[in-house]
């Protein structure tokens, strides 16, 4: 079986926003930076990670961390030495791979073949966690990796037996994982979010995902291409300041300008006023119309983001 989040991880992914200040940032994209306990994620995710702090503190991702670092002590601890189970001579860091036959536990797919590297294990099971390695990462099927996104697993490790696997030859560094997993966490970056997460992966597709202004401009782009003006929307988010209140309806007439806090910005009316607002706090009313869709498409990537 793969690894599931650990019950604050899990809670964190139902929270919508962050409690300090910073709505912008969803707690479900702060834990998914982590996926589950392990130090592989960890090492994987860090730097990431501390680039988000920089820019953004949040009292939740420190949270998060934290939980993460200490589950991952306390699963070393309960390993002990470094030998593997009651009925295996494997130790942690033996190069290993899948025989011939054996399922996915999740998927129910033939895995016989898959290579890694074992982790950790637990004693009282008899099994193991295998960390694949970056040519079975590689080889990987992209609807694998989706499917674990949605659910939440994790896709570069794997719970077996240790009758499961037989040693083998490693046939590259941990490095060479850390790289092919980024690469692939930065193509999948949005499979989480299930059929949105595919139209926002498409919307930004060829964009570098770190130059935020490009980012901005191809959402612009397609906003501009696909949005149907005038439409009515709803003040969706709370509000600290300013004319306008959640609950409020407004008419939205046009895209303004693009902000680097505040996204695409656009001009509405409301009540014989008129103001420049942030798109992402709006929600298009005409639920079957094809702005709604638009706009919700929008709204999750920047809640996301």
């Amino acid at each position: 079986m793969r690894p599931k989040p650990s019950a604050r991880l899990r809670r964190a992914r139902e929270l919508q926003t962050i409690p300090d200040g910073n709505p912008g940032m969803a707690r479900a994209d702060l834990a998914r930076y982590l996926g589950v306990s392990r130090a592989a994620d960890l090492r994987m995710n860090r730097e990431r990670v501390f680039q988000v702090l920089e820019k953004q503190p949040s009292a939740i991702l420190l949270e998060i961390l934290q939980a993460a670092y200490d589950e991952m002590n306390t699963s070393q601890r309960q390993t002990g030495d470094s030998t593997m189970g009651k009925n295996s001579d494997l130790s942690v860091g033996d190069s290993v791979v899948v025989k011939p036959g054996v399922k996915d536990p999740d998927l129910g797919i033939d895995i016989g073949g898959w290579q890694g590297r074992v982790s950790e294990a637990d004693a009282d099971e008899d099994t193991i966690c295998i960390d694949w390695d970056s040519v079975t990462l590689k080889d990987m099927s992209p609807s694998i990796i989706d499917k674990c996104e949605e659910e939440g697993w994790a896709w570069t490790q794997m719970y077996l037996g240790p009758t499961d696997v037989e040693r083998t030859e490693p046939r590259d560094t941990e490095e060479d994982v850390d790289e092919m997993a980024g690469e692939i966490e930065a193509r999948h970056r949005w499979s989480h979010l299930g059929k949105e997460g595919k139209r926002i992966h498409a919307v930004l597709a060829g964009v570098d995902p770190d130059d935020e202004w490009e980012v901005l401009s191809a959402w612009e782009t397609h906003l501009r291409q696909v949005l149907r003006f005038p439409f009515k929307a709803e003040v969706s988010e709370f509000q600290e300041r300013g004319p306008l209140r959640a609950g409020d309806r407004v008419k939205v007439h046009r895209i303004v300008d693009t902000d680097d806090m505040y996204g695409v910005l656009v001009k509405v009316s409301h009540r014989r006023e008129q103001y420049v607002f942030p798109l992402g706090d709006l929600e298009a009313t005409e639920r079957g119309s094809s702005n709604y869709g638009f706009l919700r498409d929008y709204v999750v990537w920047f809640a996301n983001q």
